[in-house]
């Protein structure tokens, strides 16, 4: 049985769109439900995280060499950084550089302690993927995006801009995060970098 349409904007809207003349009175044969499609789980849903992690890792005094550090996100996974804290023990500046998935440095000969900050995360999948080297080294990093002043022996936090994401997710790519500490022979007591892992289905 057809059902008459109550809202009186259809049949002017047809009268419009067709030049009707006289009274439209339109109705349905069937019932049309509206759908509303959220997001598709198949391909264009953020995969699930893998959580929130840090490392950490102090690097001695080397003359004539700068403090450096490489953070490597493999393929299948991207990280979302999040913060860079510390201490160091000179005036100075920390330089990073986003190479995307090409490496300009290292891998270097130590690797940071890391672990996963919630205990949930830990029983299930052990360590974070992501990987950060580090060491000292005669060259200066050849070009760098961000520069962050800190004080000597003085404990710093810096928040990272948002949305800085290393790593896609492919398969095959890796990606990288690169910093240098600005003066030669230079000792960082300490360095911590926070981050959002996401492992891809």
């Amino acid at each position: 049985m057809a059902q008459p349409i109550q809202d009186p904007t259809v049949g002017m809207a047809l009268q419009a769109l067709f030049k009707l003349q006289g009274r439209v009175r339109p109705a349905l044969e069937e019932f049309v439900l509206p759908t509303v499609v959220v997001a598709s789980i198949a391909e264009n849903s953020p995969p699930a995280a893998a959580g929130a992690a840090v490392l950490r890792f102090a690097q001695g005094a080397v003359a004539g060499e700068y403090g450096t550090w490489r953070f490597e996100v493999p393929g299948g996974s991207f990280a979302e950084v999040t913060r860079l804290t510390g201490q160091i023990g000179a005036n100075g500046f920390i330089r990073l550089h986003f190479p995307g998935n090409a490496a300009t440095i290292g891998p270097l000969a130590h690797t940071a302690n890391k672990g996963f900050i919630d205990g949930r995360i830990i029983n299930a999948r052990g360590q974070p993927a992501s990987v950060l080297t580090y060491s000292t080294q005669a060259a200066a990093l050849g070009s760098y995006e961000w520069v962050y002043p800190v004080t000597a022996n003085q404990t710093f936090s810096i928040d990272m801009p948002q949305g800085l994401i290393v790593g896609t997710g492919d398969e095959s790519t890796f990606g990288f995060l690169e910093g240098q500490f600005s003066a030669v022979n230079t000792a960082i007591y300490s360095m911590s970098l926070w981050w959002r892992e996401y492992a891809v289905p």
